[in-house]
């Protein structure tokens, strides 16, 4: 890829994406460190294994990646990989351990931001992609979800709640499992806060359903 496509691709996400370069500084190696990255990737790469690469990138516990067709401005499908560690990691260790180069791993100020940058939400003359064509960890979902928390209103929720509900009709007829699952399910989904407000309600539509 030209040097020139390179830093147009690079200067647009650090604009998007609110890119800072402040980090955590290691004292036992010197090298710079962050719990969050975002990671700029391309399957026709020959500089490293795109597979591999993301092999060993959802072998942690918490990501969210997209593939992204090219903009205008742009001549390469990409994908977009955010990556948050439990404990702050160097660029350099992982760029050892996906063999991916160094420049195309920054550190977001917003996880909020990049999370929402993967379908363009908040980026109206760019694609829009569709929430459910993201690729999240288990470990992250509610997470992710939680970026996405101005796309519903509460009565929107509810009815998705009542719904679920219904659905789990043919599937048991046990009070107790069923009620698990409502409330798995709303937490995996941030529906809790919601859940709870009207626990009553839905606990006697779950009695009346069974």
């Amino acid at each position: 890829m030209k040097k020139e496509e390179l830093k147009a691709i690079d200067e647009d996400v650090r604009q998007k994406v609110n890119i800072i370069d402040d980090v955590e500084e290691s004292e036992d190696d010197g090298l710079s460190r962050a719990r969050n990255y975002f990671i700029l990737m391309y399957k026709d790469t020959t500089s490293y294994n795109y597979n591999d690469a993301l092999r060993v990138l959802k072998g942690f516990k918490y990501w969210a990646y997209m593939e992204h067709q090219p903009e205008q401005d742009e001549k390469k499908e990409h994908t977009h990989f955010f990556l948050h560690l439990d404990n702050a990691m160097s660029i350099k260790r992982l760029s050892s351990q996906t063999g991916i180069p160094t420049r195309f791993f920054k550190v977001p100020r917003s996880i909020r931001s990049v999370n929402r940058y993967l379908i363009h939400k908040d980026d109206e003359d760019k694609i829009q992609y569709n929430i459910e064509d993201v690729n999240v960890s288990k470990n992250w979902q509610r997470n992710f979800n939680k970026c996405f928390d101005d796309l519903e209103t509460e009565e929107e929720i509810i009815i998705n709640i009542y719904n679920f509900i219904d659905n789990l009709r043919n599937s048991t007829n046990s009070y107790s499992n069923m009620l698990k699952s409502v409330m798995l399910w709303c937490y995996q989904n941030t529906y809790d806060s919601v859940y709870r407000r009207y626990k009553k309600e839905f606990d006697e539509y779950i009695k009346s359903v069974i």
